[in-house]
């Protein structure tokens, strides 16, 4: 009787014992078909065209299930259960950069939100790319793409910020140019083009200020010497200007109204004394003419002078801005007695 009792007993355990094997391998076996329908190829490397949240939360909640009775798997289910966990979270991913694709992009390719963040998308594809390398390589294109729009897109932002800054708007054309998409690029090159024309206007502004500066300088300097000729020569016998006989060579002494360096007018008289010609003086040596130092007819003004008119203006800016109070101030040319032509600078006011 006790013999029969403990071999009844003995039989009951292994029936559950084998009872609880067949329910884990049945709950392991359904989390199989679960995960495969996950992916559409045998090897799990391509997700499911029907890849959703709700297929994944239920394979997920099978795998706790089965997860509970892993011990009644064999060691060979026990490894099978860990590689279908690890299926189930690369699915989760992949899902993820699947819907951070289609959240960033329209049908156009072109980023439906230009402050859109992609440092989520990055981090999920970068986990893609080493547990489904394949699906990585084939949607790689696309995650690059959304990179080079944001920064084109950035870039575009700064160049549009009012600066009007040539440099900026090159950098956010050839960051725009560099996107193979010609949807993003007429929409955002289209942005640029008022910036564009705002700096051309202000360049020929610029230069159109420079030529009335140069030419009111000119009439100015006309009016006070009669011509340009006339204030940088000196009498002749002849009583025409010459700018290359620095001295007179008529004798005694004559008056020539030219603009006078030292007084600043044009209506001064500056008597030119008869210099001595080259010949033999009375010790028996021989005497060359005088000649007169290089001076500037037009007075220089507070900035100094420059070699061009853009050099002069570029340096009156920046004392502008420099400036603490509200100054006004125009460039203009300065003449020299040699013929030779600088560039200058001084407050209006």
């Amino acid at each position: 009787m006790i013999l029969g009792a403990m071999t009844l007993a003995l039989g009951a355990c292994g029936n559950k014992a084998n009872d609880a094997a067949t329910k884990a391998k049945s709950e392991l076996t359904t989390l199989n078909k679960q995960v495969i329908g996950l992916y559409s190829t045998k090897n799990l490397e391509f997700p499911a065209k029907g890849l959703s949240g709700k297929k994944t939360d239920k394979a997920e909640k099978q795998y706790a299930k089965t997860y509970k009775l892993r011990g009644d798997l064999t060691k060979v289910q026990k490894k099978k259960l860990t590689a279908n966990g690890k299926q189930i979270e690369a699915a989760k991913k992949i899902l993820m950069v699947q819907t951070d694709l289609k959240k960033a992009l329209d049908k156009d390719d072109v980023l439906v939100d230009a402050d859109f963040d992609n440092s989520n998308l990055n981090t999920d594809f970068n986990t893609v790319k080493k547990v489904k390398p394949k699906y990585a390589a084939s949607i790689a294109d696309k995650v690059e793409l959304i990179e080079l729009e944001i920064k084109a897109i950035g870039l575009t932002k700064s160049a549009t910020d009012g600066e009007n800054k040539q440099e900026a708007v090159d950098q956010a054309k050839a960051a725009i140019n560099a996107i193979k998409n010609e949807k993003f690029k007429a929409t955002y090159l289209a942005k640029l083009h008022p910036v564009e024309v705002a700096i051309k206007q202000a360049a020929d502004a610029v230069a159109e200020a420079s030529k009335k500066n140069d030419a009111a300088t000119t009439n100015s300097v006309n009016r006070q010497t009669g011509s340009t000729s006339e204030s940088t020569g000196y009498t002749t016998a002849s009583g025409q200007q010459t700018a290359g006989d620095r001295y007179n060579t008529n004798s005694g002494s004559t008056t020539n109204n030219a603009y006078s360096p030292s007084s600043g007018t044009g209506n001064s008289s500056e008597t030119v004394i008869k210099q001595p010609t080259t010949g033999t003086n009375s010790s028996g040596g021989t005497t060359t003419p005088a000649k007169k130092p290089v001076t500037n007819i037009t007075p220089i003004g507070v900035g100094g002078t420059f070699n061009t008119m853009a050099e002069a203006m570029a340096s009156l800016k920046k004392a502008i801005n420099d400036s603490d109070t509200d100054h006004i101030g125009h460039a203009y040319t300065v003449l020299y007695s040699d013929n030779s032509i600088k560039y200058s600078w001084t407050w209006d006011d």
